[in-house]
């Protein structure tokens, strides 16, 4: 799994989500599994309500599916990934529940194959579980997607 850094005269940028949001390339949203009163999954923090203020009707459309499943969208012809980090929105990050998604993100990609769709890759994604999940990146969730991913150039991250 590569880290996310481009060079404009000399100088290095580290790419963000919303980089990789407004130029169409595909990233995982971190979620929770949980539903509100109207039968919409909760997005209400962080980068996933980041995306659902951009595609409002992304709730809807995400509580459809089962909940942890991992789910490919494209609102507005962009690549978004619904990748469970929690239970409950007011829970903590679960590690176990991120070692699942990304398992299961890995699987389908691994099953599907995409070769016929290079432009999917490589699918960003951010430091899932660590902002309002309370895991910390370096020490518990980036080895544990590093064991997952590797070095596979289809996925990059933000560097531990």
């Amino acid at each position: 799994m590569r880290t996310v850094y481009a060079q404009y005269e000399d100088n290095y940028k580290l790419f963000t989500f919303q980089d990789y949001l407004e130029a169409g390339k595909p990233v995982v949203v971190p979620t929770n599994c949980t539903l509100d009163s109207e039968g919409r999954l909760v997005m209400g923090a962080g980068l996933a309500k980041l995306v659902a203020d951009r595609f409002p009707d992304l709730p809807s459309l995400w509580a459809e599916k089962p909940l942890g499943e991992i789910l490919f969208t494209q609102p507005e012809g962009r690549v978004l990934i619904r990748f469970a980090t929690k239970y409950h929105y007011k829970d903590r990050a679960d590690l176990g529940l991120i070692g699942r998604s990304a398992r299961k993100l890995r699987g389908v990609i691994d099953q599907l194959g995409f070769a016929f769709q290079p432009s999917l890759f490589p699918i960003y994604i951010p430091q899932v579980g660590c902002g309002l999940g309370g895991l910390d990146w370096a020490e518990q969730v980036y080895p544990l997607l590093d064991k997952i991913f590797g070095d596979d150039p289809r996925y990059v991250c933000d560097a531990p």
